[in-house]
């Protein structure tokens, strides 16, 4: 039987960044205030932050080490990503602002001992080609629901509620 090649996205899906986003800027930043996660409705952060754009510089430049490789795996995902190399082909498809955070990202990987088929960085979700992808950007399911090389499914985060298709709330439903 051929294993299914899946497309696994890191940030909001196995690695919860964005918490650990907002415990680092209030670290430096403790007279802010910053809108719960719960609360993000677009996948736009700034309008969440006091400083607005400055946020991407403070988060991809200035502290982008001490937050992407000091945040641990979501609950769940080292196990789930070894229950799915069992069967399947994992593929780490991941969308990272410059080559800093795409080697913090592999470093996180590393660290974290999240095994793999390989990783793919991509601009545009759309090249991967594949049997099913998961992702929780609205942006990267239609890039790949466009270009027709994977099954695109969207784990359920409060950024992605426009999105109309396939959706998980947890990894248990995507290994049914």
């Amino acid at each position: 039987m051929r294993k299914r090649r899946i497309g696994m996205d890191v940030d909001g899906v196995i690695r919860p960044i964005h918490p650990r986003l907002v415990e680092v800027y209030l670290e430096y930043n403790p007279e802010h205030k910053v809108a719960p996660i719960k609360q993000w409705h677009t996948y736009d952060i700034s309008p969440y932050f006091p400083i607005g754009k400055l946020i991407y510089k403070f988060w991809f430049e200035d502290h982008a080490d001490e937050i992407y490789l000091t945040v641990k795996p979501s609950p769940g995902a080292i196990e789930f990503i070894e229950l799915l190399r069992r069967d399947n082909e994992v593929v780490i498809v991941t969308k990272q602002p410059n080559k800093h955070t795409e080697e913090l990202t592999e470093e996180w990987l590393s660290i974290n001992k999240i095994l793999n088929h390989g990783i793919l960085h991509a601009q545009d979700k759309g090249i991967f080609e594949g049997d099913i992808i998961l992702d929780d950007s609205t942006k990267n399911l239609e890039d790949v629901l466009k270009a027709k090389s994977a099954i695109p499914v969207c784990f359920n985060q409060p950024w992605n509620q426009d999105w109309q298709g396939l959706r998980i709330y947890n990894y248990k439903q995507f290994l049914i």
